[in-house]
């Protein structure tokens, strides 16, 4: 290839065309815009990584190594101060027996005291069923009797076969005593007839002989009747008393709460929802105290007794002995004494978490150098307590110049992060996207990642859980492969340092990014993100498992853990990278390859015009898309960029489709114009392709290849007309030349050499492969003397790599047919996008 010495010198192997940028300013290439961004970052990322992160509430991130129940501690711990440290077994020990000493708690079940009671009811019913006729029988009883018989004898009889009669109607307990119901079938003393007897013989006192009774005589106004008003109070009485007792409690004889058979059983509780009027709500008994249902009967008798007492008892008005309307109440209300207790053993606990909880925390003293734990050694309960208490301690007694001068090193660090990114992106940016866009991206990447992992590690403190990874495959995609690496390196590392130095998290985290971005170095489908995330996952899950091997603590429990947070973390990376690609797409203005994708459909509005309108164009527009990509893939360009924008690079002559010959139906309207007009025709293409992207907000890349495929190249035909045609030199070169800008990146400037390659190798007769390449590297020579590669990337072998790779389609494209006998050998000889006037060519 002929280059002139010029080009020679900017092409050297390797070095791209553009001049070198000597500069040695790091921020001078940097806009204003992002400088702040940039400082705002720095104060966002030492906030992040700040040691004041472990004084928030919860927090607990100090020198730790894996402090998992289970967990091998990798080094021995020994300590620099004396403490106090928490005692978990004395503790433990303490409220156990705090526990131990709360009683158990029995309530009073009322569904059950309120049955009871309700049989009382039947019963007392049944008593006074009994009563009536109880006059008649009296009488007949009285009068049948003589002197030698006692009126209150002949009364408790009577009174005693009517409890017979009530028995066997099952109004009663079964095996109830008739003398024990007989007491409340009494009449009052003064309702009963007083007995007349036949006079004593003359000669015999009253006492010597028995005498019938000749008569009945009625002591009250109310004559003939009986009434029954102490025995209806004594059973009323009784009746209170028995709900006394059943509200008292009566625990079951096999009762016996939280405490086993063989275990000493504790106090009891007896709690009352519906205490007597002297009774308290809740009380504590010793469980020899509590009433079972034979020793209940004392409690009724005692309270029968108190009321009993005096003169103003209503037992005075019965005919028997006080003794006797007692026993027979007793025995009465005891039929009806039952267990009402029941185990609350929902109470019970609560009632002994609380008096446990109320126990302060057991402390043991830990002198100077004393080993926490041992290399090797499993972490325990009362050895993480320990190490906490012993932290806790030292972040106390640590002066604020420590947490300064931490801080301080800490901003160090970040500061050198961000200095080492912002060389990688000044050397490996994408010339795809501007320089403030890719810086943006990866520190908003950057600090969110950061900064979640500071939020995360209050709760969770190893940081395994941190989707680093989504980030990572997100700058592959929205940067490049080589930003991603480095500046997903460049973030693990600060989050180690957020997480104290953390080795195992760098390592895992750093596997992690590295095998997401080298498996999404080509994205042409949504599936090749969930494949990047599957990818890093595993590759996660390997690192680790070395590290765990090594530290032979691959068979813990804590590893098993650290193992699942790491799956967690992929699927986090799962849903968090297509969920926020679009948004950042949107945000930055950055157009991926998936984007792509979407306006490379043949099918839409504007190409499906170009089909229709300017089906020349369109055809032309095809072959040079297969063209441009072919030869960026060879050079390692983004093979799908070149071929979207040469769908679309001839937009603009939709509008004027008349002016260019490929779109001509036989009248060239540039025989009527002068070459300064035509010219600026022909270049119109340009500015009105890229407004009608515009419009369609076509993605700024696409846009950029509309106005970069021509550059500020010469439309040379019409200016060697126009020279021809003014002898005085009066014709000005630059009204010649397309608008520009020169091609900025390697895909423009490859859709400028294969554009004027494929339209100016149809001029070429008799095309064979030699003179096809000839025809290249003169495309090649000419675009690189007139500087239009000045503003890209493309280096000598990248301009030899592309004229093969251009050559050798053309050659393709241009394969003869075989000429039947039927068919005129016509070859067309004018390329689409050529308009020959008046002789010449336009390449």
């Amino acid at each position: 290839m002929m280059l002139r010495n010029s080009a020679k010198k900017k092409l050297r192997a390797g070095v791209p065309f553009r001049p070198p940028d000597r500069r040695t300013n790091l921020f001078r290439w940097i806009p204003q815009k992002s400088r702040l961004a940039l400082v705002a970052s720095f104060f966002v990322l030492s906030t992040a990584v700040s040691p004041y992160v472990e004084l928030l509430p919860g927090a607990f991130r100090a020198e730790r190594e894996e402090m998992d129940y289970g967990a091998l501690a990798p080094d021995a711990i020994q300590t620099e101060i004396a403490f106090d440290a928490p005692d978990p077994e004395a503790t433990r020990l303490a409220r156990a027996e705090a526990a131990a000493k709360v009683p158990d708690t029995f309530r009073v079940n009322r569904e059950r005291v309120r049955g009871q009671l309700e049989d009382f009811n039947r019963f007392s019913e049944a008593v006074q069923n009994q009563r009536r006729n109880m006059d008649e029988a009296l009488r007949e009883t009285l009068l049948a009797s003589d002197s030698s018989q006692r009126t209150g004898d002949l009364v408790w009889t009577v009174a005693v076969e009517r409890a017979g009669t009530l028995i066997d109607s099952a109004a009663a307990v079964d095996d109830a005593a008739p003398e024990s119901i007989a007491v409340f079938l009494l009449p009052d003393s003064n309702s009963v007839p007083e007995r007349e007897f036949e006079p004593a013989p003359q000669g015999q006192t009253a006492t010597q002989q028995p005498r019938p009774v000749i008569a009945l005589s009625d002591r009250t106004p109310a004559a003939g009747r009986l009434s029954f008003s102490a025995a209806n109070e004594l059973l009323e009485l009784t009746r209170e008393a028995l709900e006394y007792t059943l509200h008292f409690g009566i625990l079951a004889p096999d009762a016996r709460g939280s405490a086993a058979e063989d275990e000493r059983q504790p106090d009891v509780k007896i709690v009352r929802d519906s205490p007597a009027s002297d009774q308290a709500r809740s009380e504590v008994l010793p469980p020899k105290d509590v009433p079972k249902p034979d020793s209940a009967r004392n409690i009724l008798s005692i309270r029968l007794a108190q009321a009993l007492q005096g003169d103003t008892s209503p037992v005075a008005d019965l005919p028997v002995e006080r003794s006797r309307a007692l026993a027979g109440a007793v025995d009465s209300g005891d039929d009806f004494l039952a267990p009402t207790l029941e185990y609350d053993s929902v109470g019970t606990a609560s009632e002994r978490e609380e008096a446990a909880a109320k126990v302060e925390p057991k402390t043991m003293h830990v002198r100077r150098d004393t080993v926490i734990i041992s290399a090797g050694q499993e972490w325990t309960e009362p050895i993480i307590a320990q190490y906490e208490a012993y932290l806790a301690v030292k972040r106390a007694q640590r002066p604020v110049q420590r947490y300064l001068v931490e801080l301080a090193a800490r901003m160090v660090m970040v500061a050198l992060i961000l200095a080492c990114l912002l060389q990688a992106l000044r050397a490996l940016r994408d010339r795809r996207s501007g320089p403030p866009q890719q810086m943006n991206v990866t520190l908003l990447i950057m600090c969110v990642t950061v900064a979640a992992g500071a939020a995360i590690s209050i709760s969770e403190p190893t940081g395994y859980v941190v989707p680093a990874a989504a980030g990572a495959i997100l700058l592959a995609i929205l940067v490049n492969v080589r930003v991603a690496m480095v500046g997903s390196l460049l973030t693990v590392a600060l989050l180690s340092i957020a997480y104290d130095y953390s080795w195992p998290l760098f390592l895992a985290q750093s596997a992690m990014c590295l095998g997401g971005v080298y498996s999404i170095r080509v994205v042409r489908r949504r599936s090749d993100m969930t494949r990047a995330s599957v990818k890093a996952t595993l590759l996660g899950f390997i690192a680790m498992g070395a590290y765990l091997l090594a530290t032979d603590a691959l068979f813990t429990e804590g590893a098993l853990r650290v193992l699942w947070l790491i799956a967690f973390n992929g699927v986090l990376c799962l849903f968090l990278v297509p969920g926020l690609l679009s948004p950042l797409e949107r945000i930055f203005g950055i157009t991926t390859d998936i984007q792509l994708l979407e306006y490379s459909d043949l099918n839409n509005e504007i190409l499906s015009r170009m089909a229709i309108e300017i089906p020349a164009t369109n055809a032309h527009s095809q072959r040079l898309g297969q063209l441009a990509e072919a030869a960026a893939d060879a050079i390692g360009a983004n093979g799908l960029l070149a071929q979207v924008c040469a769908y679309y690079h001839d937009i603009g002559k939709l509008r004027r489709p008349e002016y260019f010959v490929e779109n001509q139906t036989g009248v060239n309207v540039h025989d009527d114009l002068s070459p300064r007009l035509s010219a600026r025709a022909i270049a119109s293409h340009i500015i009105e392709g890229a407004e009608m992207a515009r419009e369609m907000h076509l993605p700024k890349p696409i846009v950029d290849g509309i106005l970069e495929h021509h550059g500020t190249s010469l439309i040379s035909f019409f200016y060697q007309e126009a020279v021809a045609q003014q002898k005085h030199g009066d014709v000005r070169e630059e009204d010649f030349r397309y608008p520009g800008p020169k091609p900025q990146s390697r895909e423009t400037a490859i859709l400028m050499i294969c554009d004027a390659a494929e339209s100016g190798v149809r001029t070429i007769k008799n095309p064979n492969e030699d003179r096809i390449r000839e025809f290249v590297e003169k495309i090649i020579k000419m675009r690189a003397d007139d500087g239009q590669f000045d503003e890209c990337d493309l280096t000598l072998k990248d301009l030899d790599i592309i004229c093969d790779e251009v050559a050798s389609r053309l050659v393709s494209f241009a394969h003869e047919r075989i000429v039947y006998p039927d068919m005129k050998e016509e070859r067309v000889r004018h390329a689409p996008n050529v308009v020959p006037l008046r002789g010449g060519q336009e390449l």
